[in-house]
């Protein structure tokens, strides 16, 4: 996050001026995505395709084709297979935003994503993703390739078998991986990584003493405060763990000191509760 992969993409289609461009989101990143396009000043007409019913989206979807004028179609990941329209029509460039979401080869979105990219073959394909190895380095093919873009040109069981080692009678359970030098390769000339750090300069963290004038009321509350704090004196504690019920310590009434909380913190891991029982001097 933060690396400027959406003002990347916002630059590359000012570049292109596309006529049709379907922008494939998670749902919950709908919002955000929306006020960057309109706040980078992408002159296109702004369509988004995840409210109300299938049959309401596709209505404002043939209205919205029916204008020559540039488009771009916003589209989540979660309802979008269901729409078959949009698999009929033509789209010049295809975004594919958080695209690890396609790395289950079996998956709904995969396959739509996969259909896609065969019904459009000459459109650009961008994809972008803060962690496409969001669990494993199995999820790379998928999330890659279903966007046809070749870089380890395997089918999915043939891929596993060349990077992992798996259990012989529980298949889903890797033992090892497998060659990760020649994965790196070619992984590395598909994708382009920046980290956050190369993309954004921050200052240097700065402490500094700032010293403000109170008023004679704020003056007054914190020396009160201040006075408390004071007259609670460090005092020398003597006692043992006890197991079972803790007890409240007695102490000075301003301090209030009692472990239970230090000691269930303290001794969180234990299967039974243990308690510090004493008494201060």
């Amino acid at each position: 996050m933060g690396s400027g992969k959406t003002r990347a993409v916002i630059e590359l289609l000012r570049s292109w001026q596309p006529k049709r461009v379907l922008v494939c989101y998670p749902k919950s990143v709908i919002p955000v995505q929306l006020k960057r396009v309109t706040m980078w000043g992408l002159d296109s007409r702004v369509l988004l395709l995840n409210q109300g019913s299938s049959a309401k989206t596709i209505k404002q979807l043939i209205q919205a084709l029916a204008d020559t004028t540039p488009l771009i179609g916003v589209v989540n990941y979660e309802s979008v297979w269901r729409l078959s329209l949009i698999e009929g029509s033509q789209w010049d460039v295809l975004v594919y935003d958080e695209v690890h979401r396609l790395k289950r080869h079996s998956g709904n979105t995969s396959r739509w994503a996969a259909r896609m990219n065969a019904k459009n073959p000459t459109a650009k394909k961008p994809q972008l993703s803060g962690t496409l190895l969001a669990r494993s380095i199995l999820g790379a093919c998928r999330a890659i390739e279903s966007s046809e873009c070749q870089a380890f040109n395997l089918s999915w069981m043939f891929y596993r078998c060349q990077i992992s080692y798996s259990h012989a009678q529980m298949t889903g359970m890797i033992l090892r991986w497998l060659n990760a030098d020649g994965f790196s390769e070619k992984f590395n000339t598909t994708t382009f990584q920046v980290n956050t750090t190369d993309a954004i300069s921050l200052p240097e963290k700065i402490h500094e003493t700032i010293n403000v004038e109170l008023s004679a009321k704020e003056d007054a509350t914190v020396g009160r405060s201040d006075a408390s704090r004071s007259s609670c004196a460090p005092r020398n504690w003597s006692g043992a763990i006890r197991k079972g019920r803790p007890w409240t310590i007695p102490g000075n009434e301003n301090c209030r000191p009692t472990t239970t909380q230090g000691s269930q913190t303290m001794m969180r891991g234990c299967s039974e509760k243990y308690f510090l029982e004493g008494c201060y001097d």
